[in-house]
């Protein structure tokens, strides 16, 4: 998995929480480091790469209801309720 298309799907999926988060403050556009926090989200974490790329590959099938789509909200609503 090529890790600018896990940024990009990341991005994508950053944006849907945002949108859904908006009446609660905006938690800002998707950035893959965080200094303040000192969170790599995406950079050396190869696990969240991986389940990025196979929440895609089964997007069609499953749509958010996949154990892999289930992590990586699990991992972006973290970072989101942190900022």
């Amino acid at each position: 998995m090529n890790i600018l298309k896990s940024i990009y799907i990341a991005q994508e999926e950053w944006e849907n929480i945002r949108l859904s988060l908006e009446k609660c403050g905006d938690i800002g556009p998707y950035c893959a480091t965080d200094h303040k926090h000192d969170v790599k989200i995406i950079h050396g974490n190869y696990k969240l790469i991986t389940k990025l790329s196979e929440m895609r590959n089964k997007f069609a099938q499953c749509g958010y209801y996949s154990p892999e789509a289930s992590y990586v909200f699990e991992k972006l609503a973290t970072r989101a309720a942190r900022k």
